[in-house]
């Protein structure tokens, strides 16, 4: 994923960052452009599937959002077959800044 982005152009995201508010965690997300609060998540079938999961990942995303993030999912499948697609919707959600 950092390497598409690289080749595209864009900023180097920081890994792994740590979403706080008031010194609460409330997220960890796998790449962030803090800066626009725009959060990228690599999204894998193994780790994001069944009913606890699922719920567990839209609570995290609202949490998010309501925060002004903008998250992207991204898997697999998008970065072997959609780098163009990937590519453009990062740098669209670069451009537009934090949503609050």
């Amino acid at each position: 994923m950092r390497r598409l982005l690289k080749q595209a152009g864009l900023p180097d995201p920081a890994p792994q960052w740590e979403v706080r508010e008031r010194g609460r965690l409330l997220a960890r997300v796998d790449l962030a452009y803090p800066e626009t609060k725009v959060a990228i998540e690599a999204d894998g079938y193994r780790f994001h599937s069944g009913r606890l999961a699922w719920h567990r990942d839209l609570a995290r995303r609202n949490t998010l959002t309501s925060r002004g993030w903008q998250v992207l999912h991204v898997t697999w499948e998008d970065l072997t077959s959609r780098q163009d697609a990937v590519v453009s919707e990062i740098r669209a959600a670069l451009d537009r800044g934090p949503t609050s």
